[in-house]
């Protein structure tokens, strides 16, 4: 039937019900969009092997992100040209890992400190002044899939994929 049309692929679009709002209480067990600011020079590192937490700042030893991609963008503390700032899922449990938990907050400065960082997944390049360096991140080693369709290796960075 010519009004019959079979369709494999996917597009991607943001889904604003996984971004927290300011002051908006993150609920157990869900998938959140964070941002997470570093230096030019090891986004590649984070991209293929994953973070590596911090050794202890304000709430402790862990991987900080942020729902508001303006605070990431003033991590590290560096000219905007070495800064990248990585587009993540985080998979949000609890609370405070000194009480067996495994994020902390700062409640009104949207900030997060993830003690375990298996649990974030980068899903893209959210800001980078340098598009060879955004480019070059994106083609870099990290997790891909296959199409369930058509097989054809695909990778989260991928805005659209149609077989």
């Amino acid at each position: 039937n010519e009004s019959e049309m079979e369709f494999s692929g996917w597009e991607a679009y943001c889904d604003k019900s996984n971004h927290l709002k300011p002051g908006q209480e993150p609920k157990k067990s869900h998938e959140y969009i964070m941002y997470h600011g570093t230096l030019k020079t090891n986004a590649s590192a984070v991209i293929s092997s994953g973070f590596r937490p911090s050794t202890g700042e304000t709430l402790g030893p862990g991987v900080y992100c942020s729902r508001n991609i303006n605070k990431a963008m003033c991590y590290p503390p560096c000219g905007s040209n070495n800064r990248v700032v990585l587009k993540q899922n985080l998979n949000l449990q609890t609370s405070w890992h000194q009480q067996g938990c495994d994020t902390a907050s700062l409640v009104g400065f949207e900030e997060d400190c993830v003690w375990d960082p298996k649990r974030i997944t980068v899903i893209g390049i959210a800001h980078c002044t340098d598009y060879n360096t955004k480019s070059s991140l994106e083609r870099h080693k990290h997790t891909m899939e296959k199409c369930w369709s058509c097989k054809t290796s695909i990778c989260p960075f991928m805005k659209k994929h149609v077989c």
